[in-house]
């Protein structure tokens, strides 16, 4: 509803006019993958800043748009004008047979992996139950912590992707929503990208830039993933995890700022220090996912998730 609302807002307001025409052409000559062909071969980001003729914007494709079956339940999330242009030419992503057969076996190898996983990990029941806190090492701990964010992974590729290979099947290509595993990011701002990949473009686009973008960016960085938290539930440990994440991105950015890459490449131990800060967000990312999904809290309705009883275990203050 948001989107259709939004790209209608913004044809009414503009109505194609030659500013947006000049930043589609812009990026036109740029990208590889719009090819030279016109709009049968637009991506997926042409395709969003495409507006459409204002006659589109009516109330059967707005129901059309809500209630299409293969992603009303669970994504991958598309905008309207995306969903409208593809109506109207299909991507040729989809046309390809063979891309999609290749796609979906690899969904269903990702689909009995998970079975594979959780049959003989239990992590979940583990994570669960309150057994770690009396017989768990450290060791045992954090890794209960890392296991349980890769059964989160996994479970919600497996979702998203089956959703995405139906709505390939029908025509309509959609943004892979996992485009990386999360045990090969070692960027908190990286890792959300890739994480819910399709639901990020979609704040950037109707709430990020709206809000002014990177000119408010620590307001925009709270008001954003606070909206993400009650997106997932009006919670007070998703509240509190949105809130974390929102200042766990804080250090990168300012790392990021003082010690740019371009400049300090070529200093030989800059690689130790990018794995220092590795490490140092990965801990974070870990420690906030668990407060946010109050996978370490057993059966306590503890406010943190139970991540200030896993803590002390994971680096021995107790010992």
């Amino acid at each position: 509803m948001v989107s259709f609302d939004m790209d209608f807002h913004w044809k009414c307001c503009d109505g194609g006019a030659s500013e947006e025409k000049v930043k589609l052409q812009s990026h036109l000559d740029s990208c590889k993958e719009c090819g030279k062909n016109g709009p049968n071969n637009y991506c997926a980001r042409a395709r969003i800043e495409t507006s459409l003729d204002i006659n589109d914007y009516n109330i059967i494709s707005y129901f059309t748009y809500i209630l299409y079956i293969p992603l009303y339940l669970a994504g991958p999330i598309i905008t309207f004008n995306d969903f409208i242009n593809q109506l109207k030419t299909r991507p040729a992503a989809t046309k390809n047979r063979k891309l999609v057969f290749n796609y979906v076996v690899r969904w269903i190898i990702c689909f009995f992996l998970m079975e594979l996983f959780i049959h003989s990990t239990f992590v979940i029941a583990i994570a669960k139950s309150s057994i770690w806190k009396q017989y768990f090492s450290s060791f045992q701990v954090a890794c209960l912590g890392y296991f349980n964010l890769k059964h989160i992974w996994l479970k919600l590729l497996v979702i998203w992707r089956f959703f995405r290979a139906w709505a390939m099947m029908d025509g309509i290509e959609t943004i892979e929503n996992m485009n990386r595993c999360m045990s090969n990011n070692y960027s908190a701002s990286g890792f959300w990208r890739s994480w819910h990949r399709s639901f990020n473009r979609w704040i950037i686009r109707y709430i990020y830039v709206p809000m002014g973008g990177s000119r408010m960016y620590l307001v925009n960085l709270f008001v954003t993933f606070t909206f993400v938290a009650i997106w997932h539930d009006l919670n007070l440990n998703l509240l509190l995890w949105g809130w974390l994440i929102s200042l766990s991105i804080i250090p990168e950015t300012i790392a990021m700022k003082a010690i740019p890459h371009k400049r300090w490449e070529s200093w030989r131990h800059y690689k130790h220090l990018c794995g220092v800060g590795a490490v140092a967000n990965i801990l974070l990312m870990i420690a906030v996912n668990i407060v946010g999904f109050g996978a370490a809290g057993g059966h306590e309705n503890s406010a943190d998730g139970g991540v200030m009883a896993m803590i002390p275990i994971i680096f021995n203050i107790n010992s």
